[in-house]
């Protein structure tokens, strides 16, 4: 934090960066060892802050150098897109485990929502801190794409011909090639879905009743329709001016004006679904999430 807010020079971000990156690796387990539901015990909570920060952490100095410097460089550019991508498989995978944990051992004695679900206040909490800043992250970059042509131009002239996965665990990706922001975009949808299949139903009946947790599904939501036209083929670029005043970020809010008002006009079928796929589990007679978890 001192090399971040020294006057007398400006910081080396690529070293602080790497110096984080040691630390966090020599301090705890791997990031794919947490991203392992079967080791996950409910007993980790502090690890998993302290590397949800760190992840944040290295995607805003990324982002930071990117907007600040000329002399891009592709490994940077990828921690910037890389680390909140981690940081929402993290926030869904403990979501996910954590409900597990404490839903086999339920016990219907306890009114206490901090004692009936311990496990998944923690998770519900690291995703109300962290899925916000993630996507912010994320947006950022798509936003520093569609309107900075520098950057338009290096990620271009720096993408690889083979199409670089993108591996959970690995915050890192190629070190000189950038990972394509087409890929990236369909991995954060990805991660949105796999919380709406029929399989975590049980699950979804829950944070459905979170006000923070809704309104994290409707920023996704939201920003996957803003920026979906412009993601199709943003790896190519545009090839005349008029595709690139087609693909501006102003253009596509334009396109948007309309789907967005009727977004907002049917904000709980957008988010939630159908009414009756909502409330089919009687939660309409429910006056607050907690009472949820007291039935």
């Amino acid at each position: 934090m001192k090399q971040i807010h020294a006057r007398e020079k400006p910081p080396d971000i690529p070293l602080i960066i790497e110096d984080l990156k040691k630390f966090t690796i020599k301090m705890f387990k791997p990031l794919d060892f947490y991203l392992n539901a079967s080791n996950l015990n409910g007993n980790e909570f502090t690890e998993l802050q302290l590397w949800h920060a760190t992840l944040h952490m290295i995607g805003s100095l990324s982002n930071l150098y990117t907007l600040t410097h000329q002399d891009f460089d592709a490994r940077i550019f990828n921690f910037s897109v890389l680390a909140p991508l981690n940081s929402l498989h993290l926030c869904f995978n403990v979501l996910e485990t954590y409900f597990e944990l404490d839903n086999s051992k339920l016990s219907s004695k306890s009114l206490c929502l901090s004692k009936k679900w311990p496990h998944l206040n923690n998770a519900l909490f690291l995703i109300y801190v962290n899925a916000f800043r993630a996507l912010i992250q994320i947006y950022t970059i798509f936003l520093q794409y569609m309107e900075n042509k520098d950057i338009q131009l290096f990620i271009q002239r720096n993408s690889s011909a083979l199409t670089y996965p993108i591996c959970p665990g690995d915050f890192e990706g190629p070190h000189n090639k950038c990972i394509s922001l087409k890929i990236a975009f369909k991995e954060m949808k990805n991660i949105f879905d796999h919380i709406h299949q029929e399989k975590l139903k049980p699950l979804t009946q829950i944070w459905q009743n979170s006000y923070y947790f809704s309104i994290i599904i409707s920023m996704e939501k939201i920003g996957r329709r803003a920026f979906n036209k412009g993601m199709r083929n943003i790896d190519e670029g545009p090839e005349t001016e008029n595709d690139a005043t087609e693909n501006s970020l102003t253009s596509i809010l334009n396109d948007l004006e309309g789907p967005l008002e009727d977004f907002s006009e049917n904000f709980i079928d957008d988010i939630l679904g159908s009414p009756s796929a909502f409330f089919d589990t009687a939660i309409s007679g429910w006056s607050n999430f907690e009472d949820f978890f007291s039935r």
